[in-house]
């Protein structure tokens, strides 16, 4: 079989654009795909972001209050020493009557 040099330059071609095609829809999938990527994870980081700052004005609040409240504490402490505490005694009778209903 003879080829001749036109034979040749048309393989090259056709060679040349099926590569550039090939390469042009590789690109675009990659790009579609980065593209994907990219916002699922700037949507991932700002929900991250926003529960973070959720988190830790929740853990200052935590920080700033305090399981005892000393103002009261101390308050009582001061009227017990002194002798001025007057318990509420109708509360007493009150919540000792409902735990006797209850055993």
């Amino acid at each position: 079989m003879k080829v001749n040099k036109s034979q040749v330059d048309q393989l090259a071609q056709h060679n040349a654009a099926a590569a550039e095609n090939a390469a042009s829809v590789d690109k675009t999938q990659r790009t579609a795909e980065e593209a994907r990527t990219e916002r699922l994870a700037n949507k991932d980081r700002a929900s991250l972001s926003e529960r973070a700052r959720e988190l830790a004005k929740a853990r200052s609040l935590l920080e700033e209050t305090s399981e005892v409240r000393t103002d009261k504490v101390d308050a009582l402490r001061t009227q017990i020493e002194t002798g001025n505490y007057q318990p509420p005694l109708d509360q007493i009778a009150r919540q000792l009557a409902v735990r006797l209903r209850e055993d």
